[in-house]
Formats: structure tokens, C-alpha cells, sequence
């Protein structure tokens, strides 16, 4: 039997080690729902910066409670919740399968409106804006123009809050979701199917898609707009902004909107919330930016 091997830095490790610690990284819970091949892709970056630990995984026979083993488990992990926007709270994970539950149950659109709300505060980042989405969007829209068609990166629970849209109802809109999370693309499906069900003139689509690979960007579908919220802090990794800067400028919108927290994660609030780079970025490529503040969060819209 031929045994399948994955190769780091000229190193070989078993691939069937390789799906093994992928499945036991994904044991935690609010990593559960992560695409697998996203998990994969993220563990080999690690081992190809960690030569130490791809030389212990490829031995023969690797024990499993070992320090070392663990070890890759906790510093994957850490590195995935990065670009993870999950409550890990049980109790919060509960409430979201509750939820879920009484979507797929609903039959009438003030239910929707109501479990869509509920819904919202079961993601750390809509949870900060279910309050003032409704004013978000009309600040937003109000420079962009009502779009027909919506790209949403890294979107999280955000497309729900299509609910707050004023006149989703009576608008013709399609609305492109993608993120990383199995789990999450399943609830967005769901919502999705019922908001359709209400809204004759909506469409929306959920696919998982990583924005590492910015080179695929620009085969997207071209849209209006294009959110980006909280999105270029994670996949920058605090590495400068080159990874942003090529992603915007593969994004075929007329408008990106990218978003920033303006609130520690400790609470307090930043002295300098302003992004200089993406103002600068803006100048340097002719494009026209706009910016705003909500309680917690700043706006830039790019226009290009």
C-alpha cells in the first residue's frame, strides 16, 4: 500500500498524521464548524515555519500525548481563532442551535426578522453593531447608492443583517457571501432560502473561500459594493498591509468598504483609531476615500 506523503521544507510527514492533527485541532468547539481545507492550509504555513515540529511529525510513530504534539495543537488553534469570529461560550453555541432550529421553522417574516436579531448577537462582530445597523446602512448607502449586487468578505453572520436593509423587500438585490466557516455557510443557506421566500427580488449565495488566496479575487463576480468588515487586521497578520492592498485592489466593485474596531479587547477606546495606510493607499492608487465612525467601529469607503 502506498502511503501518501506531505512534504515541508524537503521533509516528509504521513499524511494520514496530517488529517489526524487536523481533526484533533478541530475538537474544540467553536472550531468545529471550520472548512477543513482551510485548517489544512493554515497548519502547513505552521509547520513550514516551524521546522522543529514537522521533523518531530515525521517520525514513524508519533506519540500523540506528547508535549510537542499538544504544543502544534495550542499554537494552531490560537493562529485559526484568529480568523474566527465564534462566541466560544457554550452557552452562546447553545443558543445559536436553538436558533437555527426556530429559523427553519418560520414560516412568516416577522419571526424571521425576530430570530435574524437573536441570531446577530451569537457572532462577537454583529453582535457590537445589531443596535445601529439600520443607521449603518443608510450612512453607507447614502454615499454608495442602493446596490443591486453585494460581495461580502470574510462575512461571518453579517448578511444577516439584510433583515435591517430599509425596503429589502421591494428591492431587486444578490448578495455574495464568503467566508471559511462549513457551519456558518449552512445557517447563511438557511437564511438565506427564507428571505428569499419573503423577498422575490433577492437572491443570495454563501461559498467558502479563502481570502489568503487574493490571486482568485479577481474572478469574483463584479458587484456594486464590497464589505470587508474587520477583515485586513486578520489576514495582514500584522505584517504590514501588502496582503490588503492586493486584495482591494483585486475586488471587482465600484465601492469597498472596509471596516475597523475602535475599541480594544480589553474595552477601552483607541487614542489614534484612524488607518493612515488605507487613506495613503487610497491617494497612491487615484482612488476616492471616505471615512465614518459608528460607537466602535470606523468606515472607510473606497471608491475606485
Amino acid at each position: 500500500m502506498t502511503i501518501n506523503k506531505l512534504i515541508i521544507n524537503n521533509i516528509m510527514i504521513n499524511e494520514e498524521i496530517v488529517h489526524k492533527l487536523i481533526n484533533d485541532i478541530c475538537k474544540k468547539k467553536e472550531l468545529q464548524g471550520m472548512n477543513s481545507n482551510f485548517v489544512e492550509s493554515q497548519l502547513k504555513i505552521f509547520l513550514g515555519k516551524e521546522n522543529g515540529y514537522a521533523i518531530f511529525l515525521s517520525q514513524d510513530k508519533i506519540n500523540h500525548k506528547s508535549k510537542d504534539y499538544k504544543e502544534i495543537i495550542k499554537l494552531v488553534r490560537s493562529k485559526l481563532r484568529r480568523f474566527h469570529g465564534l462566541f466560544s461560550d457554550k452557552e452562546m453555541i447553545k443558543r445559536r442551535e436553538s436558533l437555527v432550529k426556530r429559523l427553519n421553522d418560520s414560516n412568516n417574516y416577522e419571526d424571521l426578522r425576530d430570530i435574524s436579531e437573536q441570531l446577530l448577537e451569537t457572532h462577537c462582530s454583529t453582535e457590537e453593531r445589531v443596535s445601529s445597523y439600520q443607521k449603518l446602512y443608510e450612512k453607507l448607502f447614502s454615499l454608495t447608492g442602493f446596490p443591486r449586487k453585494i460581495l461580502d468578505l470574510g462575512c461571518g453572520f453579517n448578511p444577516i443583517s439584510l433583515i435591517h436593509f430599509k425596503g429589502i423587500i421591494d428591492q431587486e438585490l444578490k448578495y455574495y457571501a464568503y467566508d471559511i466557516n462549513d457551519a456558518e455557510k449552512e445557517v447563511l443557506d438557511l437564511f438565506f432560502s427564507k428571505l428569499s421566500s419573503f423577498c422575490s427580488r433577492f437572491k443570495g449565495e454563501s461559498k467558502i473561500f479563502n481570502l489568503l488566496n487574493y490571486d482568485l479575487i479577481s474572478e469574483l463576480e463584479k458587484v456594486d459594493v464590497c464589505f470587508m468588515f474587520k477583515v485586513t487586521d486578520i489576514i495582514d497578520q500584522g505584517k504590514g498591509h501588502k496582503i490588503s492592498e492586493k486584495v482591494i485592489i483585486a475586488i471587482p466593485a465600484k465601492f469597498v468598504v472596509v471596516s475597523f474596531p475602535t475599541i480594544t479587547t480589553s474595552g477601552k477606546r483607541m487614542n489614534y483609531p484612524n488607518r493612515g495606510w488605507i487613506e495613503r493607499m487610497s491617494e497612491r492608487l487615484g482612488y476616492a476615500c471616505t471615512e465614518f465612525k459608528t460607537n466602535n467601529e470606523i468606515f472607510y469607503i473606497i471608491k475606485k
